[in-house]
């Protein structure tokens, strides 16, 4: 494919054709050629329009391959013919390609043709005119440029409301090159403007850029307020993590000299503070908190203590008391921090900043008395529209309840978890009025009904606490409330990995083997402060951060997408396309270019998509394509689904490395599949490599073991030998115990060691739920689920045997 592709684009600057023919050949030898990747001579000087004969996205589909290629100067030139011969999607994604690239090259000139020519008809409205407006000012036609940013105003209201930052500092930087008299009205309005809004990622890049621009123009320093400057300045500084500098920037901003003072006292940091508009002050705020926290904490004591006085805004109150539980929060002040978030909580105007008073108050208490943080969760699960806001709280207090082994706190936990008009037990409560809430998300709730369930079968939850679950009274066994618990853990489709234990526990069918693991815990920290400055999420940086380092937990982001999303227009449209791209050998790209389109294509075209990339090879692509199948209402995976998306990659090499060390086949699958969705040579950030992601030290100390003097750990066979070794070894030393040795396998041998030693001897499935480790918590989940489900597919027939050899009972 690649030797077909190049050989066109170093010629194709088109040629003429005959009747009959393209490029000199007829339709058949060019569909052949590029199905077995030959290449075709052609005569030179014809036309390219004619390659759209092949078939809808040709010409898009062959500038993606020189884009792989990097073949900057041929993608350029078929992306632009694409952008005016091709129709329909093929046009419009052609036309955000080529942008794109016209942007990455940074040709203004060619921006500017485009977005006026017969091609750039198929970007957006808004899109096209704004991007003439951007290349008219990059190109020196800064009147025409202010023209056109104006005209967006009047002509695309609704998208340029969503773009405010774009067209603002577009029009700033208009004006500011055209040097007149209106440009300079307009750049002091707009700057004003951009001044209010609440600080974001684009926000602070913007303003970054404009203020470079205004310093490097005398004229436009002097129309300018300094002060306002000092305050963008001041903000900026804050919001790119500068905090020291910023701190000085804010002294400043106040005091209006240079050098600033030393250190505001609390008076004149109140004064200073009270003088900002919310957006200005949560940057202030975060400033100090992290760059001068004891000035800060006095400023904020002292309007906290003035918060209510009479005559204060509710609003302006609600932030004082906010950033002062911050401030105590950071000095671990957590009685103090809890009782200022309360009193904000009290004069919370909207939702979301009812939410972010009553997360901040849970966490603070939750330092010192797990009771006080559940009744702060009951409050919140009672109010919030937006319950997935505290799942990061749910998941660590329920933890800790069951390491503590405090059915008490559990049971409370379960109880505020619960939506109102119901309770826990699974009854509905007699005479519930009012507004009813959905308690936790369905995800939550259902482990938190498996973990009931399970705690009371134990002991860990007594009958006394059962009928507290009870909130009508009723009498309920705890066999009664074991039972309702597993079976709503069953019955619900939140959560797969809850809804197999609970199959298993209740002796039904377990689940389909395609159902998954279930969805990752709750990144720690998913909350910012934009409930209390209105946008930006770097308020909580410190706190994500260290929350993450102690929990291991990471968040994936997909860096390939980076192609538009645009969705089809006509039934099909995207379909077509898709197969279109699996004809040119670009199945790999289909999910990034469709973007949310992709996950409604007929379930035929993302099998075919699958199937292109486990036929190549790929996969771990090939399981990525297949999976959104597997969460779509109502659809049945087929067999062939499902061994698409739980495949027996590199089949003859896992069984001898599971039978030479005796290993069922499906544990290593399962292993494996989890690891490193079978990718040879993937290494991860932490160093390890290939399918079983071996450290390269503990595969040299493992083939030492074994006596190999020649392996190669990104080669399959050796890779999977030296893992199933390894993991034997866990094995061994753990009497063979399967779930003990899996979370080993993940975390490390000694520190398994000295979790067992520290949380006792709990059932295995409970023990999962309270290491310390999100990671090795989600990684046991992954494995025994995708044991699961090769066990189910290939290999057993006494599932509920299986899987409880697995759990160790």
């Amino acid at each position: 494919m690649k030797n077909l592709v190049m050989g066109i684009f170093l010629l194709v600057l088109v040629s003429a054709c005959s009747a009959g023919t393209i490029l000199g050949h007829s339709e058949a030898e060019w569909l052949d050629a590029l199905g077995s990747g030959r290449s075709l001579p052609f005569p030179a000087g014809a036309r390219l329009s004619e390659l759209t004969r092949l078939g809808p996205g040709t010409l898009l589909f062959m500038s993606m391959q020189a884009e792989d290629r990097q073949d900057q100067d041929s993608a350029r030139q078929l992306l632009s013919a694409a952008a005016t011969y091709e129709t329909g999607l093929y046009a419009r994604l052609a036309a955000e390609h080529y942008l794109r690239l016209l942007r990455s090259q940074g040709d203004s000139p060619g921006l500017l043709a485009f977005a006026i020519s017969e091609g750039g008809k198929n970007l957006s409205p808004w899109t096209r005119a704004s991007t003439e407006a951007e290349a008219l000012s990059m190109t020196g036609r800064h009147v025409q440029a202010l023209n056109t940013w104006t005209r967006l105003l009047t002509d695309y209201p609704e998208e340029t409301a969503g773009n405010e930052i774009t067209v603002s500092a577009g029009m700033m930087q208009a004006a500011l090159e055209l040097g007149t008299p209106e440009g300079t009205r307009i750049l002091v309005a707009e700057f004003r403007f951009l001044l209010g809004m609440s600080g974001s990622t684009a926000w602070y890049k913007a303003m970054a850029g404009i203020i470079d621009a205004i310093q490097s123009h005398p004229e436009a320093m002097g129309a300018l307020n300094q002060q306002e400057l000092l305050l963008a300045q001041a903000r900026v500084l804050s919001g790119t993590r500068d905090y020291g500098a910023a701190v000085l920037a804010f002294r400043r901003y106040h005091t209006l000299t240079f050098p600033a003072p030393d250190r505001l006292d609390a008076e004149a940091g109140a004064l200073l503070a009270s003088s900002l508009a919310r957006p200005a002050l949560s940057d202030l705020a975060r400033a100090f908190l992290f760059g001068s926290r004891s000035e800060g904490e006095a400023i904020f004591a002292l309007l906290a203590n003035r918060a209510g006085a009479k005559g204060i805004d509710p609003r302006t109150a609600y932030l004082h008391l906010f950033w002062a539980g911050r401030f105590a929060r950071a000095a671990e002040r957590w009685g103090e921090a809890a009782s200022l978030f309360a009193a904000a909580a009290e004069l919370a105007m909207d939702a979301t900043d009812l939410d972010a008073a009553l997360w901040y108050e849970a966490e603070a208490r939750s330092r010192y008395s797990s009771t006080e943080a559940v009744a702060v969760l009951a409050k919140a699960y009672a109010s919030t529209d937006n319950p997935a806001y505290y799942s990061d709280l749910l998941e660590p207090l329920s933890r800790k309840a069951l390491a503590d082994r405090s059915g008490t706190v559990l049971a409370a936990i379960i109880a505020a978890a619960a939506p109102t008009g119901s309770t826990s037990s699974g009854i509905t409560a007699a005479g519930s009025v009012g507004n009813t809430f959905p308690g936790a998300t369905p995800r939550d709730r259902a482990r938190l009904d498996y973990l009931g369930a399970r705690a009371a079968a134990t002991g860990l939850i007594s009958a006394g606490q059962v009928r507290n679950l009870v909130s009508n009274g009723q009498e309920v066994s705890v066999d009664a409330y074991i039972a309702a618990a597993l079976d709503r853990a069953y019955r619900q489709d939140a959560d797969p990995w809850y809804r197999l234990l609970a199959a298993y526990h209740l002796g039904l069918p377990l689940v389909e083997p395609a159902d998954g693991p279930g969805s990752p815990e709750p990144p720690p920290g998913p909350h910012n402060d934009s409930a209390v400055q209105g946008a930006t999420a770097q308020d909580t940086t410190a706190r994500e951060s260290t929350a993450q380092e102690a929990t291991g937990q990471t968040v994936q982001v997909d860096v390939n997408r980076t192609a538009p999303a645009i969705e089809a227009e006509t039934p099909g449209e995207a379909d077509a396309f898709a197969r279109g791209m699996i004809r040119f050998g670009l199945a790999g790209k289909v999910r990034t270019e469709l973007g949310a389109a992709y996950r409604g294509l007929e379930p035929s075209t993302i099998r075919a998509v699958a199937e292109a990339l486990a036929q190549a090879g790929d996969h771990g692509s090939a399981i990525r394509a297949i999976a959104p199948l597997f969460s779509r209402t109502g659809y049945v995976p087929s067999r062939q689904d499902r061994e698409l998306y739980w495949p027996k990659a590199f089949p003859d090499e896992t069984a001898a490395a599971a039978q030479r060390f005796g290993l069922p086949e499906a544990l290593l699958s399962g292993l494996v599949r989890s690891e490193s969705l079978f990718q040879p040579e993937v290494v991860s950030s932490a160093g390890a490599v290939g399918l079983a992601q071996l450290m390269p030290a503990t595969a040299a100390e493992t083939a030492g073991r074994l006596r190999l003097t020649d392996y190669d750990i990104t080669k399959p066979a050796d890779n999977l030998v030296l893992g199933a070794s390894y993991f034997k070894r866990i094995l061994d030393n753990l009497n063979g115990r399967f779930m003990p040795a899996i979370f080993s396998y993940n975390a490390g041998p000694t520190r398994f060691r000295r979790w067992e030693n520290q949380y006792g001897l709990l059932p295995q499935d409970l023990l999962l739920e309270v290491l310390d480790y999100a990671e090795t918590r989600q990684y046991g989940r992954n494995v025994v689920a995708a044991t699961m489900a090769y066990a189910a597919l290939y290999y057993e027939q006494d599932l509920h045997g299986f899987l409880a050899s697995l759990l160790g009972e």
